[in-house]
């Protein structure tokens, strides 16, 4: 057996050759012979790195743990391995752990700034590459490309945020502009947006053209997408497609821009009849997702496993497994479990369409007000096909059940949605009685320190701020306390600041925060927006009035204006004009009818007024009475 200075001879050797498998063979030798030996494990750690099997080296870390403890006293050679173990696994509260040894350790702030932007903590990672570019120290181009990756990230998580982005350019750097060109995305400003991708392209090209052509494709590719993104955005799909089209998916090596491009060409091509098990297999779902997991963040992970639990369903997979862990690993996101409570129950997403599917739900849920996720599930279909009174029954019955749920880090989307509904509704009463409660609930809480609960808080005190300005101070403040006790946790607006401080001298000018708004589309879109549904009723009845009433007076019958009169019209006075009918000269009776009988007996002969002979009577013409007497007799016939 070979003894212990063979083996780090040989460890020393395979280090120089990059052999990363032969070098953590020989490191765990060593390890065996001498279970002291700090430099031994750290090759291990570094090959296992190499070699991207982070669960052998969190195996590992666990196993030496008492040597880790000794080390982290001393000298701490292994906080970088470590922690960038800890980061690739998910494990963020042992690398937080860590944040007291490494504070003073530019790697580990570089670590702990990405496990931040991963981790959907942006305010926090923004504060740590800020702090990193006040002493740069020859990383300023790498570092801005991450701070503006991060700004991106907190315009995406709330688009009222202000982001500057004219601090820190660098002149010729095609990442920088690239994610520049994310956050004018985030603002809708698809312009800007698609002019600076085309810049970072042509740079791109210019500066690499020396380079390999899988180098240079790595970089310019994935330019291109993004362009074919925004065009897609703007609706120009055949401009998206064109793009998307040209990559060879068979030839790409990068599993991440794979399935981003597939997932753009399916969501270009598919439609309501697109047949999701043949999409599924398609997409390579769900290893495809798989394999890229730990290059993501938390929200793209989330966004990108929601797409696969609907085609799932739609496939009629089994998704309980996947939604178990996919729930624990998301704190909040309950589709994956509503979608399997929907399947158990016997109904399809794509059958929700039929009333009685619609009724199913709703019922099924407000047997069960313990599953919230399918509550909320519920309650969104509910809003889709407009039963604003359901959706606050199966809410309502869900808060009920457990009154928590209004505050609760995992249920904190439920008070928003219920206010959203009883708003609708015009329930003010329902309202206030509904901001009072969750304000109790958080003002009894001394220490918020969730980011989601802080802007749950935010939420409701701006909604008081006008039935119960003094709750609204108290909630301000509260979360002006926790931000700074926990400081990057959560940010506040100046909006907020201005209120609690009740100075306005530090809010931004009226024109900046107009810039960019199309004035005219606004005046356009009319008061619609901003009436209330009674008072948008009334209206639309006014109209409906006003539109009948035109109606009716274009259809009203005009008055003719008279014909001219022929000549020699006096001569063609009738003089007996002024008696009644009857009793002029010329009257004949209807035909049928004798004219010298009234009822009862034979009519006096003196009431002939001119004692004029009465003329005989005109025989009946063909076709007219004398058809309707023979009809007369055979109806008689029939009786």
């Amino acid at each position: 057996m070979s003894t212990l200075v063979e083996l780090v001879s040989k460890l020393k050797l395979y280090t120089e050759s990059e052999s990363h498998k032969k070098v953590y063979e020989v490191a765990k030798e060593v390890l065996k012979k001498d279970n002291q030996d700090l430099n031994a494990l750290k090759q291990c750690l570094v090959a296992l790195i190499n070699m991207d099997n982070y669960e052998e080296a969190l195996a590992l870390i666990e196993k030496y743990k008492a040597l880790i403890a000794k080390d982290s006293i001393s000298d701490k050679l292994l906080l970088l391995e470590r922690a960038y173990i800890y980061y690739k696994t998910n494990k963020g509260e042992e690398l937080e752990k860590l944040i007291p040894l490494g504070e003073n350790i530019r790697g580990f702030q570089h670590v702990l700034a990405q496990y931040y932007y991963r981790s959907g903590e942006s305010a926090k990672a923004l504060k740590l590459y800020e702090q990193l570019l006040s002493s740069p120290e020859g990383e300023e181009s790498d570092l801005s490309v991450n701070k503006r990756a991060v700004q991106s990230q907190l315009k995406y998580q709330d688009s009222s945020r202000v982001i500057n982005i004219s601090g820190d350019d660098l002149e010729g750097s095609y990442d920088l502009m690239s994610n520049d060109a994310l956050v004018k995305v985030r603002e809708e400003k698809y312009d800007e947006a698609l002019s600076l991708l085309k810049t970072a392209l042509s740079t791109a090209q210019e500066n690499l053209k020396d380079y390999e052509e899988d180098s240079k494709f790595s970089e310019i590719a994935p330019i291109e997408v993004q362009i074919a993104y925004i065009k897609q955005l703007m609706g120009d799909d055949d401009g998206a497609d064109e793009i998307l089209s040209k990559f060879d998916l068979a030839n790409i090596k990068d599993n991440a821009l794979k399935l981003l491009i597939s997932n753009n060409l399916a969501s270009l091509r598919a439609d309501s009849n697109s047949n999701p098990a043949l999409l599924y297999r398609e997409l390579g779902l769900p290893s495809s997702l798989h394999n890229i997991i730990d290059r993501l963040t938390i929200p793209q992970i989330r966004g990108l496993q929601r797409n696969e639990f609907l085609l799932a369903q739609g496939a009629g997979k089994d998704l309980s497994d996947a939604a178990e862990r996919h729930f624990k690993s998301q704190q909040g996101s309950f589709l994956g479990k509503a979608l399997v409570t929907l399947g158990h129950i016997g109904v399809d997403l794509r059958d929700l369409k039929y009333e009685k599917n619609d009724k199913k739900v709703f019922r099924y849920s407000l047997k069960h007000p313990e599953d919230l996720p399918f509550a909320l599930l519920a309650a969104q279909i509910c809003i889709t096909f407009g039963n604003l009174q359901n959706a606050a029954s199966v809410l309502e019955n869900a808060v009920n059940h457990d009154r928590s749920a209004l505050i609760n880090r995992e249920s904190i989307a439920v008070t928003p949605l219920l206010y959203y509904v009883y708003e609708k509704l015009e329930r003010r009463k329902s309202i206030f009685a509904l901001l009072n409660e969750v304000y109790e609930a958080i003002s009894s809480n001394e220490s918020l320190k969730d980011t989601e609960q802080l802007k749950l808080a935010e939420f409701v005190a701006f909604q008081l701020l006008s039935v119960d300005s003094e709750k609204s101070r108290q909630l301000f403040e509260q979360v002006a306390k926790a931000e700074n006790e926990n400081e990057g946790v959560y940010e506040q607006s100046s909006l907020v600041k201005a209120i609690i401080r009740n100075d306005t001298s530090q809010l931004p000018e009226v024109e900046s925060l107009t810039q960019g708004l199309d004035v005219d589309a606004l005046l356009d879109q009319g008061l619609s927006p901003l009436l209330s549904s009674s008072s948008k009723i009334f209206l639309a009845g006014r109209k409906s009035a006003i539109n009948s009433n035109r109606k009716a007076a274009k259809h009203r019958r005009h008055r003719q204006k008279p014909r001219r009169l022929p000549k020699n019209t006096i001569g063609n006075i009738d003089e007996e004009r002024w008696l009644p009918l009857k009793d002029r000269s010329y009257y004949r009776s209807k035909k049928g009818k004798s004219s010298n009988k009234t009822q009862g007996g034979v009519a006096d002969e003196s009431l002939n007024v001119n004692n004029q002979t009465k003329e005989p009577e005109q025989p009946a013409k063909k076709g007219s009475g004398g058809k309707r007497r023979k009809n007369k007799k055979k109806n008689k016939g029939r009786r």
